[in-house]
């Protein structure tokens, strides 16, 4: 009984871990965006709280998030500044999600090994 509450709990904690660093990766890449376009380069929450009805905000994010991609490496050669500031942290968002990732792989693969029935059954 209690190793099933450890996995739920674990499950639960990893998937709500991916919401937030996802989150993070979207704020991370917008204000990289902004940078770009030598702007302010504002919260991280500006991803989610904007005016949704202006096509504009809603392209320009976007566009921010799919910047760098999951699976890709992230150059941080000949970088300087705030560039590579911001470069070096949306790569460390993109490690612990790999890490969030395996995590959940590998507590759900023990589980259909362990609870062959199910984790409820």
């Amino acid at each position: 009984m209690i190793v099933k509450f450890v996995l739920v709990f674990v499950i639960i904690v990893a998937i709500a871990g991916l919401l937030v660093l996802f989150y993070l990766k979207a704020g991370l890449q917008l204000q990289y965006k902004n940078w770009e376009e030598k702007r302010p380069l504002g919260e991280l929450k500006d991803f989610f709280v904007f005016d949704w009805k202006n096509g504009q905000e809603r392209s320009k994010r976007i566009d921010a998030f799919l910047l760098f991609p999951l699976f890709f490496p992230i150059d941080l050669n000949n970088k300087k500044g705030q560039e590579l500031t911001l470069r070096e942290n949306i790569r460390k968002v993109h490690l612990a999600l790999y890490g969030a990732f395996i995590v959940l792989i590998l507590v759900s693969s023990y589980t259909s090994k362990v609870f062959p029935d199910g984790i409820f059954s």
